[in-house]
């Protein structure tokens, strides 16, 4: 089954495409590829889970592809128009994953050819990046709420209960009125009931007991935090950049064993 996505030409007009192709002025294909051969495995089982993968138009135009260097060090997640633009000019070493878009544009007058642009789901693109690897080893990622929910698994490290990101609070284990700095290791997922209890406390002035250790991701860890909905492909591809000894690792890897159950059940 293909799920075939029309957009008008102006809300593509700053996608890249081959200077020789004649692209109609109505629309630009966009094919989702939702082979029934493709969802099965451990994308079924994410998309059961509510992780995602393209199911329909709006959902599909909005996944994300994972960039990496040609070393295959991730670096970010880019739209289909940035793909397509790192196509076009010839930036792409190569891909892996799953097929995500098809993106086709007009015909050629010269060669009478329709073009096409397949984008994977992750692609490795040539280029230096001077210094990455090393500013990597000691990067700090910027903090913010939505991934600090992230990271704790949008649980209250309190009472070990989950919520939705718009019933927890950034708490400062040690607080800021205490001399506590607004840094990863120094701040928790709370819900509002926990924090409202601490206070202006520590936990051992509250006597209240943290449920983890709170951590910094690293480079890796925070991209994989950062993505809207991360398919099983880059959820893998992620989790070979990870310390093994991180809270993450663990818990991405019990993610996917547990899907991989899932889907041998569904499949029988």
């Amino acid at each position: 089954m293909l799920i075939d996505c029309r957009l008008s030409h102006a809300q593509c007009e700053d996608a890249a495409y081959p200077e020789e192709d004649a692209f109609s002025h109505d629309q630009i294909d966009f094919e989702a590829n939702v082979l029934q051969s493709s969802v099965t495995g451990k994308n079924l089982a994410l998309l059961k889970c509510g992780v995602g993968m393209i199911a329909n138009a709006p959902t599909g135009l909005s996944q994300q592809v994972l960039r990496t260097d040609v070393a295959g060090m991730p670096l970010e997640w880019i739209d289909y128009k940035e793909a397509a633009r790192l196509y076009h000019t010839e930036q792409v070493a190569y891909a892996c994953g799953s097929l995500l878009y098809r993106i086709r544009g007009g015909v050629s007058a010269a060669s009478g050819l329709r073009s096409a642009i397949d984008v994977n789901s992750i692609i490795a693109t040539y280029g230096t990046h001077q210094g990455l690897a090393e500013r990597r080893d000691h990067y700090i990622p910027p903090l913010n709420n939505r991934t600090l929910f992230r990271r704790d698994a949008n649980i209250c490290l309190y009472c070990a209960q989950p919520f939705k990101n718009s019933e927890l609070t950034r708490d400062h284990i040690t607080p800021i009125s205490q001399q506590g700095e607004d840094r990863w290791t120094n701040v928790a997922t709370a819900c509002r009931r926990c924090n409202n209890h601490k206070g202006g406390n520590t936990p051992e002035q509250a006597g209240m007991q943290l449920i983890a250790v709170p951590f910094t991701p690293t480079y890796a860890e925070y991209i994989y935090l950062k993505g809207r909905r991360v398919l099983a492909d880059q959820m893998e591809y992620l989790l070979a950049h990870f310390p093994r000894s991180s809270p993450l690792h663990q818990r991405v890897r019990i993610h996917l064993d547990q899907n991989s159950v899932s889907t041998l059940l569904v499949m029988r």
